[in-house]
């Protein structure tokens, strides 16, 4: 009797030795960067992670260098979302995680800006430009009400209709 249970036992230790090897070759490494529009390290960007064909997710945080880096990454297809502050700022879609290997990801917001733009139609290059003048118009706008204010709770009346006389010069509307 104690011979059958110690060579089951013995068996059941082969089989998991076997099966180890096999689920580490289907991992991997993952290690990359992430770099803001004015090339400064992202630190605390959400790298989030979902295999296209099984679901699973990981979840992952750029270090105070920008850095990523991770083990045991599941081989596959994977959908990619970089957060900051609770923002998306780039998506990629089919990034592949091999196994054994070690992925890499790098993200430069500067280059990201650059190929968005180099793809974009005439038209839509326009249409940035003119929010861009109207966010620069309502700014500028909304600073000369303040000045405006503190010149009229200061008793400079004069000046406050002078600040108001530009501002509606600036934009009748």
């Amino acid at each position: 009797f104690l011979m059958k249970k110690l060579s089951m036992l013995l068996l059941a230790a082969v089989v998991m030795a076997l099966l180890v090897p096999s689920a580490r070759g289907q991992m991997a490494t993952l290690k990359g960067s992430v770099k803001a529009a004015d090339g400064k390290p992202m630190a605390g960007a959400e790298i989030d992670m979902a295999d296209k064909d099984t679901g699973h997710k990981y979840q992952l945080k750029t270090d105070k260098n920008g850095n990523i880096f991770s083990l045991g990454i599941a081989a596959g297809t994977y959908d990619v979302t970089i957060s900051n502050n609770g923002q998306v700022v780039d998506k990629l879609n089919g990034f592949p995680v091999r196994p054994g290997d070690e992925a890499v990801l790098n993200i430069d917001m500067a280059k990201e800006q650059q190929r968005a733009a180099a793809s974009m139609t005439d038209e839509q290059k326009k249409a940035i430009e003119q929010q861009s003048k109207e966010r620069n118009t309502v700014k500028n706008l909304n600073e000369m009400l303040a000045q405006a204010k503190a010149a009229s709770d200061a008793g400079n009346f004069d000046q406050a209709k002078q600040i108001m006389t530009q501002a509606t010069t600036l934009d009748p509307n």
